[in-house]
């Protein structure tokens, strides 16, 4: 059994230990004779029989992440435009922590605007789907990323919006590939079902 973790006035103790299982899972994961590690939200059905083929196409990468699908538009676009229909029209999605998000949120567009090294993400991601290699070179530099992205979990309800700049900041983005929706539905008979919100994790040898 997991130790209980600990929420703050921003981000409730249930959620915050949904994101410590999701972005830090326990270590002996990573140290068994599999080359992958996929996590998907316990809504969504896969076919586990396609998942091998599928990732064998990516074994140069650290980390196949799933590219966000609500909008047509450029990453930086799309992380814009997401932030703010939050903050605008879905407030519920970020009602604990609305005002880290407004300072995160501003922050990168200081970042973004700076002429020596603008933050320019490479993508924008759906992270309900994660495909990570635990095999690859750089499998330690995307866990530390992850205990980033992880701590900042603590006071920003939504993963989506830390993932780009932690990935930029870390230099793996040249690491990470991004797969369509429409891969999912055709090699993996991808279906999102009306259950319970969870985690479910599995590994791929």
């Amino acid at each position: 059994m997991l130790p209980t973790m600990g929420g703050t006035s921003e981000v409730p103790t249930d959620r915050f230990a949904a994101k410590t299982l999701k972005f830090t899972p326990p270590s002996w994961l990573f140290n068994g004779t599999w080359d992958w590690l996929v996590e998907f939200d316990g809504d969504i059905s896969l076919n586990m029989v396609g998942l091998r083929p599928l990732v064998d196409k990516y074994s140069a990468k650290s980390l196949v992440l799933l590219k966000w699908y609500w909008r047509d538009c450029q990453p930086w676009d799309c992380f814009m435009w997401e932030c703010e229909d939050m903050l605008q029209n879905r407030k519920e999605y970020v009602e604990t922590s609305y005002d880290r998000v407004v300072k995160w949120k501003e922050r990168m567009q200081k970042l973004h605007d700076d002429p020596a090294h603008p933050f320019v993400p490479a993508d924008y991601y759906e992270l309900s789907v994660m495909f990570r290699n635990v095999a690859h070179e750089r499998a330690g530099e995307v866990e530390d990323t992850f205990r980033q992205v992880l701590q900042q979990c603590r006071t920003i309800q939504r993963d989506q919006f830390l993932m780009p700049f932690f990935l930029w900041n870390s230099s793996l983005e040249q690491d990470v590939a991004t797969i369509p929706i429409a891969t999912l539905y055709s090699d993996l008979h991808y279906c999102r079902v009306d259950t319970r919100r969870a985690r479910v994790q599995t590994e791929i040898r």
